[in-house]
């Protein structure tokens, strides 16, 4: 899916790309692999991804990608009109989970540091409670996302901001993008299930009410188990083609230096 949205951009070999979140690497993996001699930079809270990416990327595309793991409010180690391409994979529904209020200065620390007349390529999915399965593999992975929504929900705290299509877009012109089309992504594959891994289960854990943490406990267990009876399908994304325009990022509030600190060195983002 991913390799189809850069397929949609043409020929990017040369290019200095930057992924926004870069989560696994799904998206650095394919930027790699279309990008030839250019670069790739790849930022994120979590340091673990410089391990998914040796994995997955042979020694002369690794050596062309750089890590770097940082708060995305704030790129000063980028200088202005730096990069061809930023993509975004699954990352603005997430920014105000990680650092509330942030979207505003995410967006624009991108339209920065991106040349004008720039791509920017985001790819999200809509509102999981509106997503209606097509199968029990793509089921499965619904129930994936909404558990995490859940455990998060019962703690407190905030999953993040779910864009439909529509509104990511207005989100996107009022930081002073120009859209250039849209649509949505095809179905993914079905692979195999996928577990919670420690730190939700670590997370589930805090939660104070007993029945609650039971229920939370047993669905991760059923999830885990329809998904190695059924496997995962990815369920479908859209996908926004935008452009940096000409005008000048806005003025913003600036960030205290603190706050980006504590976020960078969030304990469980330390791996």
């Amino acid at each position: 899916m991913l390799d189809s949205v850069l397929t949609e951009l043409g020929d990017i070999r040369g290019w200095n790309a930057l992924d926004m979140g870069s989560g696994p690497c799904s998206m650095v993996v394919c930027l790699a692999n279309k990008i030839g001699d250019g670069r790739v930079f790849a930022v994120d809270l979590f340091a673990g991804i410089m391990n998914n990416l040796k994995k997955a990327l042979t020694w002369d595309r690794f050596v062309r990608t750089v890590v770097i793991k940082a708060d995305l409010r704030r790129l000063d180690f980028f200088k202005d009109n730096f990069v061809d391409l930023i993509t975004a994979y699954d990352t603005l529904s997430v920014v105000d989970q990680y650092t509330p209020g942030g979207t505003p200065y995410v967006l624009n620390e991108a339209r920065r540091v991106l040349k004008p007349g720039g791509w920017f390529v985001v790819v999200d999915h809509e509102p999981v409670e509106s997503i209606e399965p097509l199968d029990k593999p793509e089921e499965v992975e619904v129930r994936w996302w909404k558990v995490h929504m859940d455990v998060e929900k019962a703690l407190g705290k905030s999953s993040g901001t779910e864009y439909t299509a529509k509104g990511l877009i207005e989100t996107l012109k009022r930081a002073g993008f120009a859209i250039s089309h849209w649509r949505r992504t095809e179905r993914g594959d079905v692979g195999e299930g996928m577990n919670f891994g420690a730190k939700i289960r670590e997370r589930a854990s805090r939660i104070t009410s007993e029945s609650l943490r039971r229920r939370m406990f047993h669905e991760m267990k059923e999830v885990e188990e329809d998904g190695a009876e059924y496997g995962m399908r990815e369920f479908p994304r859209y996908v926004i083609y935008a452009r940096n325009s000409l005008t000048s990022p806005k003025t913003l509030k600036p960030l205290q230096l603190r706050d980006l600190y504590h976020t960078v060195r969030r304990t469980d983002l330390l791996l």
